[in-house]
């Protein structure tokens, strides 16, 4: 009976161009009757939200956004069904819950260069920001783990301008920054395709495309499995280690070492101009 009276509420006298649609809302607290309902083609989402706030009748009035089709209803009905050459004898369904204000600004960090490149890890809160001075800045908030605090509170560059940023999201549950944990052999099941070992044991894909940085800690277990597209891959690696100056040394296990009395090269890090609004960068 409520139904009937909400679409007699919100339908026009006459014939009208009908929809038939079915509510559907995850949340008890708003779920209404999942019945097919026959609507008037000419309601938008203002006019929808009247409704299911009609059928629940909550103490207060309840705005609702509408999903269809897995895409926010921007239109009318009738639209969204013309534009998806969708018959009118269909069932549209039509998933809502409460609208999402518009996002309040707490805080802002002004950069002090154009901002060419963007980056965020959802884990930790992590923001990175590639700018046209050639800094790649890391912003973690108060509430961030130790380890995304020091790194935050670093500035590395370079003079060319990031025009690309990608940062590796380690697994839910993953200690001091690293993913999997593994020694010698890869796990059961990594190769050939789909990988089920890898994903299995914790790995996570990271796609870039050419022309990417991906720059990760060394703690961070990785590996690059074979290419078996019919495109060519070519990739420049770098590892930047600190020196015996700040208390590190190479380990001797690792596979990777320079022919014996041959150390490392040192890689100074050049005085640069303060960038505005910066801090100046020192000699290492």
């Amino acid at each position: 009976a409520d139904a009937l009276v909400a679409i007699g509420a919100v339908a026009m006298a006459g014939a009208e161009e009908q929809v038939i649609v079915r509510f559907v809302s995850e949340v008890d607290e708003y779920a209404v009757n999942d019945e097919p309902l026959e609507l008037p083609a000419r309601l938008t989402r203002y006019g929808l939200s009247e409704l299911v706030n009609h059928l629940l009748r909550p103490a207060r009035p309840v705005p609702f956004d509408f999903l269809a089709g897995g895409e926010l209803l921007r239109t009318s009905l009738r639209k969204f069904m013309q534009l998806r050459a969708l018959s009118g004898e269909a069932t549209l369904e039509l998933r809502y819950f409460p609208l999402v204000g518009e996002p309040e600004l707490t805080s802002q960090q002004e950069q002090p260069d154009w901002i060419s490149a963007l980056s965020s890890r959802l884990a930790d809160g992590l923001v990175v920001t590639g700018c046209y001075d050639g800094v790649a800045r890391v912003f973690a908030p108060p509430a961030a783990s130790a380890a995304a605090q020091a790194l935050a509170a670093n500035e590395d560059g370079h003079d060319q301008t990031g025009s690309a940023l990608c940062e590796l999201a380690p697994p839910a549950g993953a200690e001091h920054g690293a993913g999997a944990r593994w020694e010698g052999a890869l796990p059961d099941g990594s190769w050939p395709l789909p990988c089920a070992g890898l994903f299995a044991a914790g790995f996570a894909p990271v796609e870039v495309r050419a022309g990417d940085l991906v720059c990760f800690p060394g703690l961070l277990d990785h590996l690059s499995l074979p290419n078996h597209s019919a495109a060519a891959r070519h990739t420049f690696q770098l590892h930047l280690v600190e020196g015996p100056g700040a208390g590190v040394r190479w380990s001797k296990s690792n596979w990777l070492q320079y022919p014996p009395g041959v150390g490392f090269p040192h890689v100074p890090r050049p005085a640069c101009q303060t960038p505005q609004g910066g801090r100046p960068r020192e000699e290492v």
